[in-house]
């Protein structure tokens, strides 16, 4: 476990990264920081330093201050979920955070008061499919390597073109859409046969067409809905692909990643304190789209244009 010689060292780790030369060395240094309990410490300082350069909640205002604590993707990214790493830093970040809000009650006019804390994730996380598997479970890494073998094997046999098969780049497999149309093929066939032949190779639980999806062409269950509101089509691949639980396409450079509609990657916590929440606990189903509008009528002020998600029931009292 990393404890307090890990955050000792991590810190060590800043101090020789801002002394070295810049370049690779540099580089690799700096990656290292950010996988560790000292790039928490930092974040919160960062934002503290914020509060008070830019005297927020002193200024007759609503004040709005967003904190990303990427260093817990980092991590759970290479160690996963359940790793004695990942254990030790969350408990770090939770030791960070309690002594942000220590701060934060001194720094702000009210103190914690006259805040309100949201927090919560976007996203979460595969259990890692090596440990999975040797507790016993159908857990399996898929390689990148077969998912695009079957896909170009797949065209080339229907359209004498491999070609048109350019990339996997989690949850899509990419087509070259102006080789499809300078070959006077349909986009929906091809992806279609695409997903055909994905959906069969071992670790994949269903492929679908994007432009079917786009359509609405999706069972009508939870996974279905979705796998529709996965699709846009300016940012969209072409074909989405579904891995069996606790399955992950992956080189082996991290234990685990997410990006899958399964309860482990869409099951995140949602936390609200403070100014104008109720206090309690409820088991209601919500979202973090629904921080937006809550905070926007805790301020008194219509919610962004293209919010998606509701006012939560906690809210108490509007400014």
């Amino acid at each position: 476990m990393w404890g307090d010689r890990y955050a000792v060292q991590s810190k060590a780790v800043f101090a020789d990264a801002v002394n070295a030369k810049v370049g690779e060395t540099t580089d690799v240094y700096f990656k290292n920081y950010t996988e560790t309990p000292a790039a928490v410490d930092y974040t919160f300082q960062a934002a503290l330093e914020a509060v008070s350069a830019e005297k927020m909640g002193a200024r007759g205002t609503t004040d709005l201050l967003w904190i990303s604590v990427s260093s817990c993707d980092y991590v759970g990214h290479r160690y996963g979920p359940n790793s004695w790493e990942m254990l030790d830093y969350l408990v770090a970040t939770d030791r960070s955070f309690a002594a942000f809000l220590d701060k934060l009650d001194k720094l702000v006019p009210g103190g914690l008061e006259s805040c309100t804390i949201a927090v919560s994730a976007d996203h979460g996380v595969a259990p890692a499919p090596k440990q999975m598997s040797a507790l016993g479970f159908p857990a399996r890494q898929i390689a990148e390597h077969d998912l695009l073998s079957a896909a170009r094997a797949a065209v080339k046999s229907r359209f004498s073109n491999e070609g048109l098969v350019t990339a996997w780049v989690e949850p899509y497999v990419w087509l070259d859409r102006d080789a499809i149309r300078r070959a006077g093929l349909d986009l929906t066939t091809v992806q279609d046969v695409v997903a055909e032949a994905v959906g069969v190779v071992p670790g994949v639980a269903s492929a679908w067409s994007a432009s079917r999806l786009q359509r609405g062409q999706a069972p009508a269950t939870e996974v279905g809905h979705r796998l529709v509101t996965t699709i846009h089509p300016a940012v969209s691949g072409d074909v989405v692909v579904v891995l069996d639980p606790c399955c992950l396409v992956s080189e082996g450079k991290y234990a685990t990643s997410h990006g899958q509609p399964y309860v482990y990657d869409s099951a995140v916590p949602l936390l609200l304190a403070g100014y104008g929440i109720k206090p309690g606990v409820s088991h209601a189903r919500v979202s973090p789209l629904d921080i937006a509008p809550t905070l926007a009528a805790l301020a008194g002020v219509l919610a962004p244009a293209t919010c998606e998600g509701k006012v939560l029931e906690c809210v108490a009292t509007g400014r």
